[in-house]
């Protein structure tokens, strides 16, 4: 594996001089070298630590010896910086895990969940007018729309965008799936998607648009009833045309019209309804997988690693503290959110690099299948980034294996298997400090 290469290659691009126009807000911004030029914005974003600004640029001057940067000048400085440069590296670095690993996959397919997310962000009016109101009653409060393109086993992100609290998920999906490609290449996708994405006109369009493999969980009711009683007499697993008929196109017509045009002219759409069963209630599920290569137990373990795209929103808000943004300023909320998704893939390739050369051994002294510690290699991660970037080239090899051979001995248990009912309970309000998600810097 080449986790330290792919770091380097990072570095490498952004202190390349055409970083900056990647970086730049306007033409004029960057073009003159100052104090804070704009490789060392993007460096200070990714290795913030959420801490008061005087305190942040203390630790950049005591790690840099770059000193005389006051506050005012760095937030000047980052408000000329283009938030997509930051997403530039992220699809870069993942470009090249894709283009040098050979990658986890199953049955030859790499597994991608889409979903969403909201983050709270400081209320302001700049804010509710940028991102909305989420709050329908009582005191306003600001949220930004997350949608993420994952990969659940290899645990990268391919891909992120943000936007207003209330955007349509299918609309940011389809602008992920349309980019998927210059990230992953060739390499086939089935996309796993929650009951957001239940929609015949957003299936069509996967079909004839992108041609996607998927997987979609649908409603419970009122969504293909008919055709589920039919599937579920053949067995609970069965192709079915689905009929566009004048209700189904009328209601394209009214929710999406670009969908409606698209699939008033096609015909009856072929989908296999599958009917599967968790705890002792059946799930339906849509795809267009064939049975010759995925079984009905196949079409269930697919949706179920779903789940992963979940625990990275937990990493992304519990670990890395993607809310303890650094500013109330739109332009500055989508950098620290954009470095914070970039810094946790660079932390997941450490530790699956780290798991790659310890697993055999693993196997043979612990009872259970092993893995590194996803909350330790982040903290570890978050500590040493801004030592590595800086470090000479000679010596910053000699840092990231120490971060790695640290990173393996690191361990914890994998227990597949395991699962637990859904606590309809809502914990008290006044924990606001959890003793089980400890922050880790």
């Amino acid at each position: 594996m080449y986790a330290a290469g792919r770091m380097n290659r990072s570095i490498g691009r952004i202190k390349d001089p055409s970083f900056a126009g990647h970086a730049r807000m306007a033409p004029c911004n960057f073009t003159r070298r100052r104090k804070m030029p704009c490789e060392d914005v993007a460096i200070s974003v990714m290795c913030s630590k959420g801490r008061s600004l005087e305190i942040e640029l203390r630790q950049w001057e005591k790690e840099t010896g770059m000193k005389g940067i006051s506050a005012p000048a760095y937030l000047k400085a980052r408000e000329k910086f283009n938030p997509m440069a930051l997403r530039y590296l992220l699809r870069c670095h993942e470009k090249d895990y894709y283009l040098e690993e050979n990658p986890k996959t199953y049955k030859g397919y790499l597994i991608g969940a889409i979903d969403g997310s909201r983050l709270n962000v400081p209320t302001t009016p700049l804010t509710l007018t940028y991102y909305g109101n989420a709050s329908a009653t009582g005191r306003p409060q600001a949220m930004v729309g997350l949608s993420c393109l994952y990969d659940v086993l290899n645990r990268r992100i391919i891909d992120l965008v943000c936007g207003r609290y209330n955007y349509s998920e299918r609309s940011q999906a389809s602008l992920l799936i349309k980019d998927a490609g210059e990230v992953l290449g060739k390499k086939p996708l089935i996309l796993v998607l929650d009951r957001a994405f239940c929609s015949l006109s957003f299936m069509t369009e996967l079909i004839d648009d992108y041609g996607s493999s998927f997987v979609i969980r649908c409603r419970d009711t009122r969504f293909l009833d008919r055709e589920f009683m039919l599937a579920e007499e053949k067995g609970g697993d069965a192709i079915i045309n689905i009929a566009l008929s004048k209700k189904r196109l009328a209601y394209m017509k009214k929710k999406d019209p670009r969908a409606y045009e698209a699939s008033k002219r096609r015909g009856a759409l072929p989908l296999r309804l599958v009917l599967v069963d968790i705890e002792g209630k059946k799930m339906r599920i849509v795809t267009n997988l064939s049975h010759d290569l995925f079984s009905t137990d196949d079409i269930k373990e697919l949706y179920r690693l779903r789940w992963g795209i979940e625990t990275c929103f937990s990493f992304l808000k519990n670990k890395l503290q993607v809310e303890n943004l650094s500013s109330t300023k739109p332009l500055l909320i989508e950098q620290d959110i954009f470095a914070t998704a970039y810094l946790l893939n660079i932390a997941f390739d450490f530790a699956n690099e780290a798991d790659g050369e310890s697993g055999d051994t693993c196997d043979m002294r612990y009872r259970h299948k092993m893995t590194v510690n996803r909350s330790f290699a982040i903290g570890v991660v978050k500590e040493e980034l801004l030592s590595v970037i800086f470090a000479p080239e000679e010596m910053r090899q000699e840092m990231m294996d120490g971060i790695i051979k640290e990173l393996k001995e690191h361990l914890i248990p994998v227990r597949d298997g395991r699962s637990y009912p859904r606590s309809q309970i809502r914990a008290p309000r006044h924990h606001r400090y959890s003793n089980t998600h400890r922050r880790i810097f």
